[in-house]
Parts: structure tokens; C-alpha cells; sequence
């Protein structure tokens, strides 16, 4: 009865086709079967994204404008959205900065969120924004400290990043990133191998801690005598402070 009383105010309004437009739209989302089961929610919502997505392969620049502005207003209401919205734009040819402001909204609404803090260091290094990269990267160890593999790799691409860039990054920036994987690292040193322990000796020397440099390139000699990068660490003048890390 409700849909049919809908329907008579539907075909009186001047605006109807928009309206109509409207709900079509949201039908897309999904609606409870009629044996009263019904999906989750993030189900729902998933299975609207995935039709926009669909839907913007064929459509024209209004079409894919106005698809846009559904997946925005879904993603102010549910923080998870904010990362479809961004690879909605990617697939759609959206600005960069179009791109990134989504990007931007996924860590700011998820901040524990690694894969959105990962999401945005690959398209920072996609469109050769640096400081954004390393930035997300040391952010994406402070949301997962646990994941020994990616602390691993970001201790990599921060050493070499800190070490090339010495004059252009400032003191201060550059002690909040290294100390930052330094402490997520020490703690799960017992879990690296001997090239682990010589990317952690290096957040260290790139301090001028050469003690602990010393101590950790060390420790991953014990567990291989014959790696590298310890041996090169530990060949190195003690108070000369640069050279090539790797």
C-alpha cells in the first residue's frame, strides 16, 4: 500500500524523473529477500560500489560526475568508503588531486587503518610525491608495529631516503621518522635477519649513534657471519657518518 500511495505522489511531481533516477539508484544497494534474511550491511555497501564502478566503464562525464558524488556522500557516512571512492577516481582518470584528497580522508577517518596508510604511499610514489610516501610508509609501521616484514622494508626505502635527501629534510622531521621505525623495530629485533639488523644498525648511524650501530650490525653477524651489509657497517671509518648505505 505505501509503494502504491508512493507511486501516485511520484507521477504528480514535476521532478519525478529525477526522483525516479534517485531511487533506481538506490535500489542498487539492495534490499531484504523476502523470506526475511538479508545481507550485512558492508555487504550492501560493497555491492553498491562494485556497480558504480561498473556502471562509470560505459558512462558519459556527467554520468561518471554524478557517480563520484553518490560514492563521496557514502564515504562521509562510512570511513571504509573513502578508499573506494580513491580507486573509483583512478579508474575514472580523476585529477591527482582528486585521487589524493580521497586518499588524504582514508587515513585521516582510519588512521589505524595500514592498508590506507599503504594505498597512499603507492600512489604518492605513482605520482613521484616523496615526502608524502615516506610519511605514509612510517605511519603504515605505527598502525601494524607487528609486521615484522613491512617494518623490515620501510626501514629500507627511510634510510636510503633520509640518506639522500640529508640537507633538503629538516632535523627535527627527520628524528620523528627514524626514531619513530627505530623503536617499532628494536622490538621485534630478535625476529630479523642479519639484513634486518643492518637496516636497524643504520637508523642509528644516520643519528650519529654509532654504538648502537656498531651493536645491531653485530648482533646480525652472529646470526650470519658472512652478510654484507653488518660486515660493511662494521668496516666503515667510526666517525665518518655518510656513505652508501647498502
Amino acid at each position: 500500500m505505501a509503494r502504491v500511495f508512493g507511486k501516485k505522489k511520484l507521477d504528480g511531481d514535476p521532478d519525478r524523473l529525477v526522483i525516479q533516477e534517485d531511487i533506481e539508484t538506490l535500489q542498487r544497494f539492495g534490499v531484504a529477500s523476502e523470506n526475511g534474511s538479508h545481507e550485512t550491511q558492508e555487504r550492501l555497501i560493497l555491492r553498491f560500489v562494485l556497480w558504480c564502478r561498473e556502471e562509470a566503464m560505459a558512462s558519459d562525464a556527467n554520468r561518471i560526475s554524478r557517480l563520484d558524488a553518490f560514492l563521496e556522500t557514502l564515504a562521509c557516512l562510512w570511513p571504509q568508503g573513502w578508499m573506494h571512492l580513491a580507486r573509483f577516481r583512478k579508474q575514472t582518470g580523476s585529477s591527482v588531486d582528486l585521487i589524493d584528497q580521497a586518499l588524504r580522508r582514508a587515513v585521516e577517518e582510519q588512521p589505524d587503518n595500514k592498508e590506507a596508510w599503504l594505498e597512499r604511499a603507492k600512489f604518492a610514489e605513482e605520482t613521484g610525491n616523496e615526502p608524502t610516501r615516506v610519511a605514509s610508509l612510517v605511519s603504515a609501521v605505527e598502525a601494524d608495529p607487528r609486521d615484522t616484514e613491512l617494518v623490515r622494508e620501510v626501514a629500507f626505502q627511510l634510510c636510503r631516503y633520509v640518506n639522500e635527501h640529508r640537507i633538503d629534510i629538516p632535523v627535527a622531521r627527520r628524528g620523528v621518522y627514524l626514531a619513530s621505525v627505530r623503536s617499532h623495530m628494536e622490538k621485534v629485533a630478535d625476529q630479523l635477519d642479519a639484513t634486518g639488523l643492518s637496516r636497524l644498525a643504520w637508523l642509528f648511524l644516520l643519528e650519529g649513534n654509532e654504538q648502537m650501530g656498531r651493536f645491531y650490525a653485530e648482533m646480525g653477524l652472529k646470526k650470519d657471519s658472512d652478510n654484507e651489509y653488518c660486515i660493511k657497517i662494521l668496516d666503515r671509518p667510526r666517525a665518518r657518518g655518510q656513505g652508501d648505505l647498502f
